[in-house]
């Protein structure tokens, strides 16, 4: 009989003495973020991280877990992927443990406040800034390379130039690369078509030309248009 009161005193000390984590939430404040852990009583706990991916895993004794806590909680903000948090037993004892994933590792610290602990992740915010600013210059610098090599590869007219030779007028249009080209011409009024494959104009050249010249007046009796399209 004496065996079991001193059984019953020790079952009744465990249930009485077990801590339980109530709930958590977090906050930015500037730049840090904080994670902030409630209980019933002062926790007993152990703090270390993992990698790849980093983790922070805080260990608590002789705590439980309030039924308001997720097993497992989706988060994905800045830094947090997501919390989650189990219950085991350990000689008799159950204990509870909370593992923080993080999209990145980040300095911490883990400060208790009688039934309050304050784990803070240092920078948080501004380590994302500096992430999506090296994304997004790197980014802009392809754009850079890409448009480069297209300008580097696509085919210009970079001139257009007539001249006369004897009785003939000569058109020459000076292209970046060769090319092919179809001829082909309209009348009423008379008008000679090139189809130049791949080709773009140059942006100093006007996308209409109109020649005052006397003998392209007196044979077409108008003013001479070399036009594109």
């Amino acid at each position: 009989m004496k065996l079991f009161y001193i059984l019953m005193i020790l079952i009744f000390s465990t249930t009485i003495f077990s801590n339980e984590l109530k709930d958590y939430s977090f906050t930015f404040q500037d730049e840090d973020l904080i994670i902030a852990l409630k209980f019933d009583e002062e926790p007993d706990e152990e703090a270390f991280n993992l990698k790849n991916p980093f983790r922070l895993i805080l260990k608590f004794k002789n705590t439980t877990l309030s039924n308001k806590i997720k097993a497992k909680n989706k988060i994905n903000n800045e830094i947090i992927n997501e919390i989650m948090t189990m219950q085991y037993a350990r000689n008799g004892i159950t204990n509870s443990k909370l593992i923080i994933s993080l999209k990145k590792e980040v300095a911490y610290t883990v400060d208790k406040f009688g039934t309050r602990l304050l784990i803070i992740l240092k920078n948080a915010k501004s380590n994302d800034k500096i992430a999506k600013h090296i994304e997004k210059n790197e980014k802009a610098e392809t754009e850079k390379t890409k448009k480069t090599e297209l300008e580097k590869n696509k085919n210009l007219i970079e001139s257009i130039n007539y001249q006369y030779d004897n009785e003939d007028l000569i058109f020459s249009i000076k292209m970046k690369k060769e090319t092919k080209v179809k001829a082909f011409e309209l009348s009423e009024p008379f008008r000679i078509f090139l189809d130049i494959n791949g080709v773009e104009l140059n942006e100093k050249l006007k996308k209409q030309y109109s020649y005052k010249d006397d003998y392209l007046k007196s044979l077409y009796k108008n003013t001479f248009f070399l036009t594109f399209h």
